[in-house]
């Protein structure tokens, strides 16, 4: 799971510390298609991580994930893809609803807003330099 939100003050709480190199994509890539994974703090439950030290952060671009935000407690949902593992991502209401709606409480209509293609690109960040773990629709060069 990774923890999601609308704003990077509400998933500060999580992690241990946010280093200048996150800091630095955040403020290039938040909100959008970027997750990054830092050292989770003490208020990161367990159960959402693995019992790993790490937890992913993201800033989704999407309207109807920032109007649901703005509603719940804490303004952070612990979230996954709309995917089985190894199948490829849902794009649309109608394929998530297909490949998961058997197996989750709620499946949200998409309301217009389509996935925009390729999943988040996917750094760890607890090391001196950035390691990408997984590339996807940002483009993290060297020298970023």
């Amino acid at each position: 799971l990774i923890l999601m939100s609308d704003k990077k003050e509400n998933l500060a709480p999580y992690v241990k510390d946010i280093n200048e190199n996150a800091k630095t994509l955040m403020k290039q890539y938040f909100p959008g298609a970027l997750t990054l994974v830092l050292e989770k703090s003490d208020k990161t439950p367990d159960f959402i991580t693995s019992n790993k030290n790490t937890i992913g952060i993201r800033i989704p671009d999407n309207e109807f994930f920032k109007q649901l935000c703005s509603v719940i407690d804490g303004h952070v949902l612990a979230t996954t893809s709309a995917n089985l593992s190894n199948h490829p991502s849902s794009k649309t209401y109608e394929q998530a609803k297909a490949s998961i709606g058997d197996l989750v409480d709620y499946v949200f209509e998409d309301y217009g807003f389509k996935a925009k293609g390729l999943e988040s690109t996917v750094v760890l960040m607890t090391q001196e330099h950035p390691v990408i773990l997984r590339q996807g629709a940002v483009i993290i060069s060297d020298n970023f």
